[in-house]
């Protein structure tokens, strides 16, 4: 007993080589540079350093407005 199995074509092996690939290799690398790839990192610990200020900033408040609600008084 077989099954029916509608792709079958697809499942057969074929052998990919380096000039399959050779087209899809050169457009990556159009694409990227040692200077992108400068900007990005430098973009990401941009973000990253607005992130953690915004994370001590938030504490800090939260902070000062349950310390003034528990005491009576604001202090900075």
């Amino acid at each position: 007993m077989s099954l029916y199995f509608p792709f079958k074509s697809l499942l057969a092996a074929s052998v990919i080589g380096f000039t399959d690939i050779q087209p899809i290799i050169t457009a990556i690398e159009a694409q990227f540079s040692v200077t992108t790839m400068v900007q990005v990192l430098a973009a990401a610990m941009a973000i990253a350093i607005g992130f953690v200020f915004m994370w001590w900033a938030g504490r800090k408040v939260i902070k000062v407005i349950f310390a003034g609600a528990r005491k009576g008084k604001v202090s900075v």
